[in-house]
């Protein structure tokens, strides 16, 4: 009965302690959230947005089961694309689809595949095999109605588009 009481109790200090040590980085990471997401201190330097993904990458290599990783691999996927490291990004958001299937954002990963494929790589047909693979998997998701005007946009220049809608709200020549 000892033994198993010992058993116990060094079983709950580990589980303690592991959970403290998640805690205390959780904790760290907000803090650095709260400065990198600070409207008032203006342009932050790439070096703090690499240490923000930084820090989101190892949480969530370091705690893979914790539910909050899989968010903390959507926030280092969407500063990666903001500071123009969309190689990143993409891999975060399909390591995201891969590792955390039943995450809430997981339809919202496929879609940025899509966005940043034809937005800020310019390759239209990637976009379009993605979006397609989006429209097959949620149809009924929030995003495809997006989805579908974007594909219905695709590689059209602003001139273009911009025709279209005039056409569309009888704004055309006359």
């Amino acid at each position: 009965m000892k033994k198993f009481f010992f058993l116990s109790l060094l079983a709950v200090m580990i589980l303690s302690a592991c959970t403290s040590e998640e805690k205390k980085v959780q904790k760290k990471i907000t803090e650095m959230e709260k400065t990198l997401f600070n409207e008032e201190a203006g342009i932050l330097s790439q070096q703090q947005a690499e240490d923000m993904i930084a820090a989101y990458m190892d949480y969530a290599e370091a705690y893979p089961a914790d539910t909050i990783s899989a968010e903390y691999l959507f926030r280092a996927s969407d500063v990666s694309m903001n500071t123009g490291n969309y190689a990143l990004s993409l891999n975060l958001l399909s390591r995201i689809q891969t590792d955390f299937p039943s995450y809430g954002k997981v339809s919202q990963c496929l879609f940025l595949q899509g966005f940043i494929w034809e937005n800020y790589i310019g390759n239209a047909e990637k976009a379009r095999e993605i979006y397609e693979r989006f429209l097959e998997q949620y149809p009924e998701d929030d995003f495809a109605d997006d989805v579908t005007l974007s594909l219905k946009n695709l590689g059209k220049t602003p001139e273009e588009l911009i025709k279209m809608f005039e056409q569309e709200n009888g704004q055309g020549d006359e």
